[in-house]
């Protein structure tokens, strides 16, 4: 099923589950809205010290790129291996190329030096309402930056994030549990203009937890029970067809995908799996063999 590969690809990559954002406070609101239909949200937090980060890390900063330009990086005032918290992508619409977004950095930023950056550029300008001042660029994007958080983004998503900032939010997301979480809604119109997402896929959920053994979670709602049922058989096949591919093997996914469970709740279909230290160990190899690669 079509649906099924894209959920299993979004697995292989992951490159956390829905819950109401708490209200009790401005400060626990979290400045990405969650009603966004795609989010990607990192707790960097989580994966600070992980073996895998490391080592991708250490090529990306051995890389002669990133050599070449590690004094303009110095001078945005942060440390990417431990001062952002949480890293969130946030996209309104899917089926918009112009669809509003948000991007947002929470952490121990500088203000005064990522601003002073920014005052560098000749496309982005200061600019002032009654809330206060920001940045703008000629292809409408707005920049806000705090010792706290920085957002990037366009239209409303970025005018709900800023208003949570002003507020005194310092939330980027709403307090996921797992270090890779992406959120998909997939409404009726964006089914209709892609036929390739299938006919089952409501709302799609992929984690990645770190702590103790790695576990990737794919949670995907259909329309009823009878489609949850047959998603999950066809799950079943999918992962045993992937299984059979030699690429999969050399690539040290197959202990990924051996590891799956799958299971159905009345609409919602379930995939789990927990990886091994050796499995972990192959999958990390490879990831880290990509990025070189890429980096040469």
């Amino acid at each position: 099923m079509r649906t099924i590969s894209i959920v299993l690809g979004l697995l292989v990559l992951a490159d956390t589950a829905h819950a109401q954002a708490p209200a009790e406070s401005a400060r626990a609101l979290p400045v990405v809205s969650h009603d966004a239909e795609l989010v990607l949200a990192v707790d960097c937090r989580a994966i600070y010290n992980d073996p895998t980060f490391d080592a991708v890390m250490n090529l990306v900063e051995a890389s002669s790129s990133y050599i070449e330009n590690a004094e303009t990086l110095a001078a945005w005032g942060f440390d990417p291996r431990a001062d952002i918290q949480e890293l969130v992508f946030a996209v309104d619409d899917l089926g918009d190329a112009t669809s509003e977004f948000v991007i947002v950095a929470a952490g121990e930023l500088s203000a005064a030096e990522v601003n002073a950056q920014l005052s560098q550029r000749p496309e982005v300008s200061e600019v002032s309402d009654d809330h206060g001042t920001f940045w703008a660029s000629g292809d409408s994007l707005r920049y806000l930056v705090t010792d706290a958080v920085a957002i990037a983004g366009r239209g409303e998503m970025f005018d709900h994030a800023r208003s949570s900032v002003l507020n005194g939010s310092t939330q980027a997301w709403r307090g996921n549990e797992h270090a890779v979480e992406l959120n998909i809604v997939v409404d009726e119109e964006l089914r209709a203009a892609h036929p390739a997402l299938g006919a089952y896929l409501i709302d799609l959920v992929v984690s990645l937890e770190l702590g103790g053994e790695p576990t990737f979670r794919v949670r995907a709602e259909t329309p009823s029970a009878e489609a949850a049922s047959s998603a999950s058989s066809e799950v079943v096949q999918v992962l045993q067809a992937v299984l059979d591919i030699p690429e999969v093997s050399a690539m040290g996914l197959n202990g990924l995908l051996e590891n799956a469970e799958v299971t159905t709740e009345a609409e919602t279909v379930n995939v789990v799996a927990v990886l091994d230290a050796e499995s972990w160990l192959r999958f990390s190899a490879t990831l880290s063999e990509l990025v070189a690669e890429e980096l040469r």
